[in-house]
């Protein structure tokens, strides 16, 4: 598992790029190296692509998973929105199951099939 990730500062948006299979142990890896990187802002907006992954997660992991950002956030606000790329239908209803446990975490999360859309909802929802 490895990702990739960017930063449009201009736009306020942080891209993260799955690549390989995704269990609890490398998203919880994944999410330490974002928050640790020099340019991660929490107000930016994200767009996250799985469309080179393979999402591993569970209904238990993305509880554990929820708690644990929590336990990050020392000031409780609530982060910008998040776009999920997912063009299979086991990551679309992966990434589908984080939208409704994730509810009051970002300002609104929304999952595509494609990146255009993803990418108009982030523009025209600002």
């Amino acid at each position: 598992m490895s990702f990739e990730v960017s930063f449009d500062h201009n736009g306020n948006i942080v891209s993260l790029r799955f690549i390989g299979t995704v269990n609890y142990d490398t998203l919880i890896a994944i999410m330490t190296d974002l928050f640790q990187h020099p340019e991660f802002k929490k107000g930016y907006d994200g767009i996250c692509d799985t469309r080179d992954a393979l999402l591993e997660l569970s209904y238990d992991d993305f509880i554990k998973f929820r708690a644990w950002l929590e336990t990050q956030d020392k000031e409780g606000q609530t982060h910008g929105r998040l776009a999920i790329v997912a063009d299979t239908n086991l990551n679309f209803a992966t990434s589908r199951m984080w939208e409704g446990l994730s509810v009051g975490y970002y300002k609104g999360l929304q999952v595509f099939k494609n990146e255009e859309d993803a990418c108009n909802w982030l523009q025209t929802s600002a």
